[in-house]
C-alpha cells in the first residue's frame, strides 16, 4: 500500500486497461458525451456503490485532459476529495501522456499556491477555493487552462450552500463547464433546491438503485439496527458537550469510552454468533485500533476466526489476502483504513460500530459490502448498525445512505471535524518551525533569529473559519509567558463578551506587555485568543519542555542505543502516545502520524532514505540557471525602488529601510526577511537567477518591506489584505508577458502568480532535499 501523496506525478505504462465498465456506466458516459457537447452544466445521479466517481473521472480524462483540458474536482470533505484521486491515478492511462499530474488541496494537503500548470487535476475542498486569500488562484487556473476548465462537484447537493454559489458563479461567468455528482439531488428545501438547479440545471444521466440490485451490480441491502442501550451521555464532561456543540461529532475522549465498553463490546460478538450463518464474511468499523484489537480477542474467545489490520502492521497484504480468498478469517476488523481502494467482493456483511454524522465515511463503509454479484461480490448485503442512547447526539445509519435517493428528509450537515484515516496524512514538520508556519503563515518572512529569546509553548484552540473547521496555533516566547499566564488568569475579568475590538485589544498588549523587549505578541493573535476563550471554545496551553517527552528524534535515538525490534518499538510508541495528552492532541490522535515520524527519524540514522513510491516521480523544475560570466543579475536596491514607486503599495509614504541585500550563502527555510532590530531586507541568491522572472522578486521586496510599514500585524488578515495589492512595475509585466506569464482578471492576479513560482519552486527544492 502507498503512503497517501497529495501532489504526485505518475509515470504511464502502456498496459491495457484492466477496468471493465458495466451497462450503466457507458450508458452514462453516452449521455455525458452528448450532454456537454451543447451545454455547459448538468448532473449525473448514481446511488451509492454505482461507481459515480469512476464514470466522471474516466470521462474526464478521456474526453476533456487528453484534449488540453484541465479539472478543478470541489468537494465539502477530505474523503472524498482522496477517493476522486484514487479514480484518477487508477484511470491516468487514459489521459494519453508521459505522465498524468494532479493534487490535492485542503487544510491538511497541498496549498493553492502550490498548483502549477502541470497538474491536468486539481482537487480542493471547497473550504479552501472560496477563503478570500486563494479566490484569486481560481481565475489564475482558468486562465492558465487554454483547453478549458471543467468543474466537478462531488456531493452536489450540497452546491447550495453559499461557499459554493461563490466559487462556482464566478467560474461559471468565465465559461468553465460545470458536472454535479449526487447519489440524491433531493435532500434540501425548496429555497435550496431552486439553488441547485439554477447552478446544474438538469440531469445529465441518472440510473435507479433497483436497476443496478437486479442487473446485479449492486447487493440487495438488508439494513439492521442493533440497540445497544449503552448512555454515554449521563458520562459527558462539559468538555464532550462542549465538542458535540461545536463539531457535530463525538470527541475522542467519547469514543474511548465508547471503545473500552466491555458489555456494548460482547453484545456486538453475540450478535455475530446468533447470525453466523447468515452474515459470512463480516467486516467490523471500529473506533480505534484498540477497539479493533480487542473486538478480535472477544470474537476468538467464542470461537470466531478474527483479524484486523491498520497502518502500523507490516503484514496488511498478508492477512487482506486471507480474508479475500480464503475460508479464514471470517470477520476482519479495522479503523477507517478499508473506506476506499481496497477490493473485498466476499465481504456480505458490515458492522457499524463506531458512531458517526459523516455522510461521506458512512457511505465509503457500507459500500465495502455492497457489490453485487455481477461485480464479483454477494447477492444479498447485511449492514448492521450498532445504536446507542443519545439525546443530542444523532448518528447516521445504514440505511439514510443506502435510501438517499428515496428520502427528502433536511438533514443539517455535521461539522467537519473529518478524522485522517489511519496512515494518512500530510508530513508534520517539527513544531517549531510548524508553530512558525501556522502563526506567520508564510515562508517569505521570519522572526527567527531575530530577538535573543526562544519558544516557550504554544496555545491551541480549533475555530469555525470559512465554512470549516481549522486549527489554531499561536506561539508563546520566553519573554511573553508571563504576560500570557497574567491574561488566562485575567480573561474572566475582561468586559467584552466574544469580540473584542483592536481598541480594547491594543490596550490589552499594552497592558500585560508594556514592559516587555520584542518581539510583543501580534494584537491580531491576541484578538483571536480572547475571542476563543470568551466563546467557550476550549484552548489549550503546551510547553516544548512538555513537547520533549515525545520528540521523534530523541525516541528514535534510545530505540537505536538499545536495539529495539520492531514488535517492542511499537508496543513502546503506543504508550507514550496513551499516557501523553500533549502528544495525542499534536498528532491529532492519530498514533500512526506520530510512529511514521520516529520511523523517518530511525531510517535516518540507519542512513536509508525513504524511497519514494513506485511510478512516482517529482515536478521538478531545472536547476535555477547562473547569470552569463560579467553580468551581475537583479539589482536589489533597483527593484526595491520600483516597488516603493507605485502608490497603491505604500499610499502613507515609503517605510524605512536601512538596507537591503543577497544574503551570502542560500537560506535553507526562507526566501527572505525582514529584521525589524536591523531595519533591512535579505533576500536568498538562489533567486538572482535569468530563470526566476523579475515580478517574483518584486512580489517578495513588496512583502518583506511590507513588514516594515505593518511591524506589527505579523501576517494576519490586515497584512494578507495589503500583499494581495501588489502590482509589477511596468518594465517587470512586460518581462513575464513576454516569457508566458499572463495574470488572469482577479484582482491579486500578480501576488497568485507570484506565490504559485515560489511555492512551486519551494516543493520542488524540498523534494530534492529529501524533505518530502
Amino acid at each position: 500500500m502507498l503512503t497517501w501523496q497529495s501532489n504526485q506525478t505518475i509515470r504511464l505504462s502502456s498496459g491495457a486497461d484492466p477496468f471493465h465498465p458495466y451497462p450503466h456506466q457507458t450508458a452514462a458516459w453516452d449521455a455525458m458525451t452528448r450532454h456537454f457537447a451543447r451545454k455547459n452544466e448538468g448532473m449525473l445521479v448514481v446511488p451509492t456503490g454505482g461507481g459515480k466517481t469512476a464514470i466522471a473521472a474516466r470521462w474526464l480524462l478521456a474526453h476533456h485532459i487528453r484534449n488540453g483540458g484541465r479539472v478543478l474536482w470541489l468537494a465539502h470533505r477530505q474523503t472524498l476529495l482522496r477517493q476522486a484521486a484514487g479514480s484518477f491515478d487508477g484511470a491516468a492511462s487514459l489521459s494519453q501522456g508521459a505522465t498524468f499530474s494532479r493534487i490535492v488541496i485542503s487544510s491538511r494537503d497541498a496549498s493553492w499556491s502550490n498548483v502549477s500548470q502541470s497538474h491536468q487535476v486539481v482537487l480542493s475542498s471547497i473550504q479552501s477555493a472560496a477563503t478570500e486569500a486563494n479566490f484569486g488562484f481560481l481565475g489564475q487556473l482558468h486562465r492558465q487552462t487554454p483547453g478549458g476548465l471543467f468543474i466537478v462537484v462531488d456531493e452536489a447537493h450540497h452546491a447550495a450552500a453559499p461557499s459554493y454559489r461563490k466559487v462556482l458563479n464566478y467560474l461559471g461567468g468565465l465559461g468553465c463547464r460545470l458536472l454535479g455528482l449526487s447519489a440524491t439531488p433531493v435532500r434540501m428545501d425548496e429555497v435550496d433546491e431552486k439553488r441547485l438547479w439554477s447552478l446544474f440545471h438538469e440531469i445529465v444521466y441518472s440510473v435507479d438503485k433497483r436497476d443496478l440490485i437486479s442487473g446485479g451490480i449492486l447487493s440487495v441491502p438488508h439494513m439492521e439496527t442493533v440497540s445497544t442501550r449503552c448512555e454515554f451521555e449521563r458520562d459527558f464532561t462539559p468538555e464532550d458537550t462542549k465538542h458535540l456543540d461545536t463539531f457535530g461529532e463525538l470527541g475522542q475522549a467519547v469514543l474511548k469510552k465508547i471503545a473500552t465498553h466491555s458489555a456494548r463490546n460482547a453484545l456486538i460478538v453475540e450478535h455475530f454468533l446468533a447470525n453466523r450463518r447468515k452474515y459470512e464474511k463480516t467486516l467490523v468499523f471500529a473506533v480505534d485500533t484498540a477497539h479493533a484489537q480487542t473486538l478480535v480477542t472477544e470474537f476468538k474467545a467464542q470461537g470466531v476466526d478474527a483479524d484486523y489490520v491498520d497502518y502500523t502492521r507490516r503484514d496488511n497484504e498478508q492477512v487482506l489476502s486471507a480474508y479475500a480468498e480464503q475460508d479464514s478469517p471470517t470477520v476482519l476488523t479495522n479503523v477507517e483504513m478499508l473506506t476506499e481502494g481496497v477490493d473485498l467482493p466476499r465481504t456480505k456483511t458490515v458492522f457499524l460500530v463506531r458512531p458517526t454524522r459523516s455522510e461521506a465515511l458512512l457511505s465509503q463503509m457500507i459500500g465495502r459490502a455492497l457489490r453485487g454479484p455481477a461485480a464479483g461480490g454477494t447477492s444479498d448485503a447485511h449492514l448492521v448498525t450498532f445504536v446507542d442512547t443519545w439525546k443530542d447526539f444523532s448518528p447516521l445509519d445504514a440505511e439514510y445512505v443506502v435510501n438517499a435517493g428515496e428520502v427528502a428528509d433536511v438533514v443539517s450537515e455535521p461539522g467537519n471535524d473529518e478524522r485522517i484515516p489511519a496512515g494518512i496524512r500530510a508530513v508534520l514538520p517539527d513544531l517549531i518551525m510548524e508553530a512558525y508556519r501556522l502563526v506567520r503563515s508564510n515562508v517569505r518572512g521570519s522572526f527567527e533569529g531575530t530577538y535573543d529569546c526562544l519558544p516557550d509553548s504554544w496555545y491551541s484552540w480549533e475555530a469555525e473559519y470559512a465554512d470549516d473547521i481549522q486549527r489554531r496555533n499561536l506561539l508563546v516566547f520566553s519573554n511573553q509567558a508571563e504576560g500570557f499566564a497574567a491574561l488566562a488568569a485575567d480573561v474572566a475579568t475582561q468586559p467584552f463578551r466574544s469580540a473584542p475590538s483592536e481598541e480594547d485589544v491594543r490596550a490589552i498588549v499594552r497592558q500585560y506587555w508594556g514592559d516587555t523587549q520584542d518581539p510583543l505578541p501580534s494584537w491580531a493573535d491576541i484578538r483571536d485568543l480572547l475571542t476563543a476563550w470568551k466563546s467557550g471554545i476550549e484552548v489549550h496551553h503546551y510547553t516544548f519542555e512538555e513537547k520533549k517527552k515525545f520528540d521523534p528524534r530523541t525516541i528514535a535515538d534510545d530505540f537505536w542505543a538499545r536495539d529495539l525490534g520492531e514488535r517492542t518499538q511499537s508496543v513502546e510508541l503506543a504508550a507514550i502516545f496513551e499516557r501523553d495528552p500533549v502528544c495525542r492532541h499534536l498528532y491529532r490522535n492519530d498514533v500512526n502520524s506520530f510512529r511514521e515520524d520516529v520511523q523517518r527519524e530511525l531510517a535516518r540514522k540507519a542512513g536509508l532514505p525513504a524511497p519514494p513510491p513506485p511510478d512516482v516521480v517529482a515536478i521538478i523544475p531545472k536547476e535555477l540557471s547562473p547569470w552569463p560570466e560579467g553580468e551581475s543579475g537583479y539589482q536589489l536596491t533597483e527593484i526595491f525602488a520600483d516597488v516603493t514607486h507605485i502608490g497603491v503599495h505604500f499610499p502613507h509614504g515609503v517605510p524605512h529601510v536601512s538596507d537591503i541585500r543577497y544574503a551570502k550563502k542560500s537560506l535553507k527555510t526562507f526566501w527572505g526577511f525582514f529584521r525589524f532590530s536591523e531595519q533591512d531586507v535579505t533576500v536568498t541568491p538562489d533567486l538572482n537567477s535569468p530563470d526566476v522572472p523579475r515580478f517574483v522578486l518584486e512580489f517578495l521586496v513588496y512583502h518583506e518591506v511590507l513588514h516594515a510599514d505593518m511591524p506589527a500585524a505579523g501576517h494576519d488578515r490586515n497584512f494578507r489584505k495589503r500583499e494581495r495589492l501588489f502590482k509589477p512595475s511596468e518594465r517587470a509585466a512586460l518581462e513575464a508577458e513576454a516569457l508566458g506569464f499572463h495574470p488572469s482578471d482577479a484582482p491579486d492576479a500578480w501576488r497568485c502568480l507570484a506565490d504559485q513560482f515560489l511555492d512551486t519552486l519551494r516543493l520542488a527544492s524540498m523534494f530534492e532535499r529529501g524533505k518530502m
